[in-house]
């Protein structure tokens, strides 16, 4: 059986690489005991730059939808690292909040989040890192123009 259509597709190599990165991402974080899914660490990712962004605005960033944006939440609150509070100016909209708990994982995750790439990237140059992320962009810009 031929898989060349497979192994040199740009859209399978991607997928596999997104799903190996994420379950990278989680199984490191578990073992230094922080048990979070991939959704959970992107909206954190948000929330360390910006604490209090509103529930609209993160699910805009991070292109969630907003079942799974209400899911992670849920998961965020029920374990006290963020809480919504209701914006005072929209009534229809909320704003997400670190709880003190939230923001001690901040430097955890940056250095857990660091070595991870390190090891994605290791025996890659610089040069290509770049190439490679310039590529990516590319794409998105195409699938999002």
């Amino acid at each position: 059986m031929n898989y060349d259509y497979t192994t040199n597709c740009p859209l399978y190599l991607t997928g596999v690489i997104n799903k190996h990165l994420q379950e990278g991402l989680v199984k490191r974080l578990k073992n230094d005991g922080l048990i979070l899914s991939s959704q959970q660490v992107h909206l954190l990712l948000y929330l360390f730059e910006e604490d209090g962004i509103s529930q609209k605005r993160l699910s805009e960033l991070t292109k969630m939808n907003k079942i799974s944006i209400v899911k992670a939440l849920n998961l965020l609150e029920s374990n006290n690292y963020a809480l919504r509070v209701q914006n005072n100016e929209d009534q229809r909209n909320k704003n997400i909040y670190l709880t003190p708990e939230g923001k001690k994982l901040k430097e955890p995750m940056r250095e857990l989040i660091g070595k991870h790439r390190e090891s994605v990237f290791e025996d890659t140059t610089s040069e290509e890192i770049q190439i490679y992320k310039k590529v990516l962009n590319k794409m998105l810009t195409n699938m999002t123009s």
